[in-house]
């Protein structure tokens, strides 16, 4: 469907419903309706057509509910971020978190903005219970995906809400087709994985029932905290879209379980991420990617998303955006309602925040370090529920005021546009999927299947690996077949490129291993320098020069590369040059730098510093200080995740690097002392040793009082819990 086309649904939708405002606002006026309000019953009927709405719901769903186990099998895919959470949460299960550290995805903290905790916990004790973490973690997305529309249903019934405006709303979550990965939907988990966002979307439509019912007084505090932890983009720019809605439009009790759910939310989510939000330091932040990703959309999208439909109606006849339109419409007919005001105050406001980042970043740095932290594009994960509270407020309120018959009859014919427009497309589309994995073979790799690739095999030679890092060939695989199939999720050794998600590898370090590119001149010394010792590619790109890999083992056209010699994550090399300045242009210096065939990673023996300062980067060469790594050896003593020790023997005075990301709580001892550390590039530290035989120990920390603060915030989270109880009597 090209442009023209494209909008030409929603343009004549738009056409018909000024009409149909002009007389039906006649027409309500002249009886009397207009400032009437929709009977909103505190407990409805489960009898009729209420009883219906959950089953109807469910079969919106159809495809993902009796397509389960597929696409839970073994043969199913396993998109990226979910790939990332089962890697993560098998990597806890087995060793545990002894130091806040989790070494995989070249190493991260779990209480960085990049972790969201309840997910990853839940995932974590469905593996101690016995559960794969691949099953354990597509299982839990595509349940909440089923989850959603659901509790949505349910959640809308319990206020009052007429049938088939709570089914309108919930069959808009079940069958949104976003343009942008963050919307959120059945599509977009099934090509993204994102799993947090699945839960999380969950948790929220749970806030948003204590605090618009009175029945657990209790409760918001508990579930705001709940929220933030599921998910804390996600929950503040929910809190953010709400809170013209709730001071605007809703009564006093409303507004007061409000503050005490984001109360809740802001002190638990202080004590969990403020300390790593203070540490977002190079090489920490995002890499170099569309400013879309991050920042967001400017106001320009605005006509786009709404006139041609792509924010809901990606790919497909903007049905759910035309009728999102006529409920606009309703919502200004009836106005003088509370519910109606803040339907509309919410939708507006979730738009509006969602396309304010481009103006945030030319505020200044504070800005641009909470557009990095809590981009505005994830407040588009918020507008498919405010176009299902227009459609659910709007049914209930225009219904109110239309005679039965009329009103089953708008209500039927809504519900037609949204079946024959968005679902029947949905449901084949979903159907589809399901099909291609329960045919797929084990090996597929898409876009050009490699002869030879079996997920099942591979995962029983990385198995029994140890030491060093493991990659899987960018170049080899384009479009990681083996993160889609979840091969590398039992790895016991670290990863690196092309595994995405949480953790350090958001930011330099992960630019620097999408740009390894083994098989190019100097593969070897890249991969040293990144502490790469395990490699799976094709025969098509082996990794260069020959004599440095080994082929461990094949099958087909897929080959098991370990690097011979060299060291792995601790190493040994000499500062020889600096760069200083702000760490947003050190950032960008790197992200520069790190393409080029001759950049920071070219040797394993020569290292940049990386010193914090202000304005642009200024470069330097170190002066000549006898440092030799050359001669020096090194031995490496495995440890738990967290920490790490070598021993160093030297002639001369040399650096010893170790390859984790780097951040302040490092503590490194040399022979027992402390010893200050340096950031070198791409986003590691070192640590300078002289001349001798040196037992060289680095563990890293929990922020300071990290714990004391955790503790504190779950307990002021409770009296706030007991307050909010207290104030409602």
């Amino acid at each position: 469907m090209d442009e023209p086309e494209r909008a030409l649904p929603v343009l004549l939708t738009l056409l018909v419903s000024l009409v149909a405002f002009l007389f039906g606002s006649r027409a309500l006026r002249t009886r009397g309706l207009v400032d009437a309000h929709a009977r909103w019953r505190k407990t409805p009927s489960g009898r009729g057509a209420g009883a219906l709405v959950p089953v109807l719901v469910a079969l919106a769903s159809a495809p993902l509910v009796f397509g389960f186990g597929v696409l839970v099998g073994p043969n199913a895919a396993l998109p990226g971020d979910a790939s990332s959470h089962a890697r993560v949460a098998h990597a806890l299960a087995e060793v545990g978190l002894p130091h806040g550290w989790i070494d995989v995805h070249s190493g991260g903290f779990l209480w960085g903005p990049h972790y969201q905790s309840v997910p990853i916990l839940l995932l974590v004790g469905l593996v101690k219970l016995g559960v794969s973490a691949r099953a354990a973690t597509q299982g839990l997305g595509l349940s909440c995906l089923i989850a959603l529309p659901l509790a949505y249903a349910a959640a809308c019934r319990r206020a009052g809400a007429r049938p088939i405006p709570a089914l309108l709303g919930a069959l808009l979550l079940s069958w949104v087709s976003p343009f942008q990965a963050f919307v959120g939907g059945p599509s977009v988990y099934l090509s993204q994985g994102l799993v947090s966002q699945a839960f999380a979307a969950v948790v929220l439509v749970f806030v948003a029932v204590v605090v618009l019912d009175s029945s657990w007084p209790w409760a918001p505090p508990l579930l705001g905290a709940l929220c933030i932890a599921s998910h804390a983009q996600l929950a503040l720019c929910a809190f953010a879209a709400a809170t013209p809605a709730v001071f605007l439009a809703a009564p006093r009790s409303v507004r007061r379980r409000f503050v005490f759910a984001a109360a809740g939310a802001a002190v638990f989510g202080l004590a969990h991420y403020g300390p790593g939000v203070q540490m977002l330091a190079v090489p920490y932040s995002w890499a170099k990617v569309t400013p879309l990703q991050i920042v967001g959309y400017g106001p320009e999208r605005l006509g786009e998303w709404l006139f041609e439909g792509r924010l809901l109606d990606s790919g497909r006849a903007p049905a759910l955006t035309g009728l999102v339109f006529v409920g606009v419409l309703a919502l200004l007919l009836t106005q003088r309602s509370m519910a109606s005001r803040g339907a509309l105050l919410f939708l507006v406001t979730a738009l509006g925040l969602s396309v304010v980042g481009p103006t945030l970043v030319g505020l200044g740095p504070p800005a641009t370090r909470l557009v990095e932290v809590f981009s505005p594009v994830r407040m588009l994960g918020l507008v498919p529920f405010a176009a299902a509270c227009v459609l659910t407020v709007a049914g209930t309120e225009l219904g109110a005021r239309l005679t039965p018959s009329w009103a089953r009859a708008v209500g039927l014919a809504a519900l037609s546009i949204a079946t024959v427009g968005a679902g029947l497309p949905t449901l084949e589309a979903l159907g589809g999927r399901v099909q291609f994995e329960a045919a797929a073979p084990v090996n597929e790799c898409e876009p050009v299947p490699v002869a030879g690739y079996d997920s099942g095999v591979i995962a029983s030679w990385i198995r029994g690996l140890r030491g060093g890092r493991l990659v899987f060939d960018g170049d080899s695989f384009l479009r990681n077949c083996p993160s889609l199939r979840g091969a590398e999720v039992e790895s016991p050794v670290p990863g690196g490129v092309g595994l995405g998600g949480p953790g350090s590898a958001v930011g330099v370090n992960l630019l620097a291993f999408d740009e390894l590119h083994a098989s190019r001149p100097g593969g070897a010394a890249r991969a040293e320098s990144l502490g790469i010792r395990w490699i799976l590619h094709t025969r098509a790109f082996r990794p260069a020069p020959a004599g440095a890999w080994r082929r461990v083992t094949f099958a087909g056209d897929v080959e098991l590369s370990e690097r011979v010699g060299g060291t792995d994550t601790v190493g040994l090399g000499c500062v020889t040059s600096q760069w200083s300045g702000a760490d947003k242009a050190l950032r960008d210096a790197l992200f520069d730098d790190l393409p080029r065939a001759e950049s920071v990673t070219s040797s394993p023996l020569v290292f940049t510093s990386l010193k914090a300062g202000e304005g642009p980067v200024t470069r330097e060469v170190r002066p000549a200080d006898g440092c030799d790594a050359a001669s020096a050896r090194v031995r490496e003593v495995p440890r738990e995740p967290g920490a790490y020790e070598a021993s160093v023997s030297a002639p001369a005075p040399v650096d010893v690097v170790i390859r984790a990301t780097y951040v302040p709580t490092w503590l490194v001892r040399v022979d027992g002392e402390p010893r200050p550390i340096v950031r070198v590039a791409p986003g590691f530290f070192a640590v300078r040793v002289g001349p001798g035989e040196h037992h060289v120990e680095a563990v890293v920390d929990w922020p300071s009082e990290y714990g004391t603060g955790l503790v504190l915030a779950a307990t002021a989270t409770v009296l706030l819990a007991l307050a909010s109880r207290r104030v409602a009597r």
